[in-house]
């Protein structure tokens, strides 16, 4: 409501430099701590807090845990990648280690390890004391989904009912695939919950516009389809996507198609990747499958 002048305070995050989405993502991801923490010590008391802490912070496990929660998503998603026709960049491997790594790192300290303690170490461990596991993971996706709505409001788009729905059964989708996995995890580690968030962690690396398989993937294969990987958890920078649909594109074969011209002449323009310059300019139902979404993949998914 601030960021749209509803209320004041709308700019104390240009005055901060943050990107208003992370100022919502952060103080979303305090409250749900925050009320796990109290929920959990007003059933339990302070064993239980304990208890609930003690799983947060338990991350002693068989070296095989970590390198597959470490490698494995990574590995697979470029491996389909390139058995799907993409190609690898030539990057230097030691840079990209570091980067992702720190990126990684962030990612986990300041949300994840958060995040999945509400959700994953209160509310799904919850549920599965009354319902088998897959049904508790379902059941855990519905809050889930809607905690992650009020991102769609800084997409720079109009937001209707029928976006938010949209974008809330896109989420739930998301989730069928998602969440098992984090179960899974919590299972087979003896209830880590630093370990489920670490896997989450990796989960938004591997599928970041600057992530892994962006780094690695020369073209559109490296943005996989949502159902597989979920958005970044850190937003888009609007003001960035402004200032590269502004910039003069060079002259492509495809500009002379009539149904690109006409196209054109509309005003139709699409956000696409960085490096991506003609495609950029995909007219609807041409050849972009970003196109057909109207804008990048992941426009309306963004997992936190």
């Amino acid at each position: 409501m601030a960021y749209y002048g509803v209320i004041p305070g709308g700019g104390l995050a240009d005055a901060l430099h943050i990107v208003p989405d992370e100022v919502t993502g952060a103080l979303g991801m305090l409250w749900i701590f925050s009320m796990a923490l109290f929920v959990t010590w007003a059933m339990g008391g302070r064993l239980a807090l304990r208890r609930l802490l003690r799983r947060t912070f338990h991350w002693r496990m068989r070296p095989g845990w970590w390198l597959m929660i470490l490698l494995a998503l990574p590995t697979i998603t470029v491996g389909l990648a390139l058995l799907m026709g993409d190609s690898l960049r030539s990057v230097d491997l030691r840079s990209v280690l570091i980067s992702q790594l720190t990126l990684l790192l962030i990612n986990f300290a300041v949300t994840n390890l958060w995040e999945e303690t509400a959700w994953t170490g209160l509310l799904q461990t919850r549920l599965e004391e009354r319902h088998n596991w897959f049904v508790a993971v379902m059941l855990t996706a519905i809050p889930f989904a809607a905690f992650h709505l009020p991102l769609q409001f800084f997409l720079g788009e109009p937001v209707t009912p029928i976006s938010l729905a949209i974008a809330f059964g896109a989420y739930l989708l998301l989730c069928m695939f998602f969440r098992p996995s984090l179960a899974v995890v919590r299972r087979g580690t003896g209830d880590s919950l630093f370990l489920v968030a670490l896997l989450h962690s990796v989960f938004n690396r591997t599928a970041n516009e600057n992530g892994i398989a962006a780094t690695l993937l020369s073209s559109d294969a490296r943005q996989p389809e949502p159902v597989l990987h979920a958005r970044p958890m850190q937003a888009t920078r609007l003001s960035a996507q402004d200032g590269e649909r502004d910039q003069e594109l060079p002259h492509h074969p495809n500009d002379e198609h009539p149904v690109h011209k006409h196209w054109m002449e509309r005003g139709v323009r699409n956000d696409r990747g960085r490096d991506d310059p003609y495609l950029q300019r995909a007219p609807f139902g041409t050849h972009s499958r970003r196109a057909r979404v109207g804008g990048a993949p992941g426009r309306i998914l963004r997992a936190r």
